[in-house]
């Protein structure tokens, strides 16, 4: 085939998704390339070699409960949209699109495959992206406030950048605007106004399930909660992995470094964030004197729990597949979709 399709049925070129994950790959190699050139990756392999097994399994334990932890914070979200969609059903799609990560060329194309995969089969693809999408802002508001606290903590004192807090403050209210947009009557008025095209009446669609959590006002703030609650999870788990390697780190530099190391991986310009984000990481470290190579041997086993944890998505790919692979809605499909609990 000479072409693919996105999740609401656009055609791309093969050859384009093609060059744009081998720049990705390219980039990726070419900052661990600068990694193993600049430290002394042997002194970092050494540093593994006596980990406390202990401190490394209780770390592999708390990326586990993360990532349950993510999904169960985006059931609720998504049972508002679409609830004869089963919980268990919902988790496997997660992980599937969680493991797809480490080979489509950016994060957005795993919410999508998502989006597609579950929503396809109930004629829902707009509504659960609606779901991913609330998620996803939800999950930047928080990430946001613990990038204003590592800016507090002291990172203007080690990276001088003029206007940085500034920055990131704009940032954070940037997200908060964008979850409004959907919101303000004018976006309404001219996705009615466009509704004969297929794809304003599917964006009215996702601006539309956007707007029914404006009555879900405790769930929101219940997800929000556990959404900020989860984001202090990465951190305790390089801090479990300092206690496994015998690294001495501050807490303060860890507040500081892994929030804005995550958020440089999210950056969809390498494979599932690899390169940047170790780079920043150990250079984030090296800032508060933690030695380069140390670092690095935190950086290494935290990739490769990442990496264990996504593995087991791969056996849900196949159901995963076989759900794209059913045909589009059909344009008449496309109007209002009335929920099961709207029906009653």
């Amino acid at each position: 085939m000479a072409e693919s399709t996105d999740s609401i049925g656009h055609p791309h070129s093969e050859a384009s998704l093609r060059r744009r994950w081998l720049g990705q790959l390219a980039l990726t190699a070419g900052f661990l390339a600068l990694l193993a050139w600049r430290l002394d990756v042997g002194e970092a392999l050494g540093l593994m070699a006596g980990a406390d097994l202990g401190w490394f399994a209780a770390a592999l334990g708390l990326a586990v409960l993360d990532r349950v932890w993510m999904i169960g914070k985006w059931l609720p979200l998504l049972a508002v949209q679409a609830p004869e969609i089963g919980r268990w059903r919902a988790a496997r799609s997660y992980l599937a699109a969680g493991f797809t990560n480490y080979f489509l060329p950016a994060t957005l194309g795993s919410d999508a495959l998502r989006a597609a995969s579950l929503g396809r089969p109930h004629g829902a693809v707009a509504e659960v992206g609606a779901s991913i999408a609330a998620e996803r802002m939800l999950g930047a508001a928080a990430t946001a406030l613990l990038v204003l606290l590592a800016l507090h903590l002291g990172l203007p004192e080690v990276v001088p950048l003029p206007g940085l807090s500034w920055l990131t403050l704009l940032a954070a209210l940037g997200g908060v605007v964008a979850f409004l947009v959907p919101f303000h009557p004018r976006v309404q008025s001219w996705l009615g106004r466009h509704g004969s095209n297929r794809l304003a009446r599917l964006a009215k669609r996702f601006a539309d399930a956007l707007l029914v959590y404006r009555k879900e006002g405790v769930l929101l703030g219940i997800v929000m909660a556990l959404t900020v609650a989860e984001v202090f999870l990465p951190i305790g788990i390089l801090w479990m992995l300092c206690f496994s390697l015998g690294v001495e780190v501050s807490l303060t530099a860890l507040l500081v470094a892994v929030p804005i190391s995550m958020l440089i991986a999210k950056l969809p310009i390498s494979i599932a964030g690899i390169g940047p984000q170790e780079a920043s990481f150990v250079t984030l470290l090296s800032a508060y004197g933690v030695e380069p190579e140390a670092a690095l041997a935190l950086a290494i086993p935290n990739r490769l729990i990442d990496i264990a944890i996504a593995v087991p998505g791969a056996w849900a790919l196949p159901e995963l597949w076989r759900d794209l692979r059913r045909r589009p809605e059909a344009p008449e499909a496309l109007g209002a979709r009335v929920r099961p609990s709207e029906a009653s």
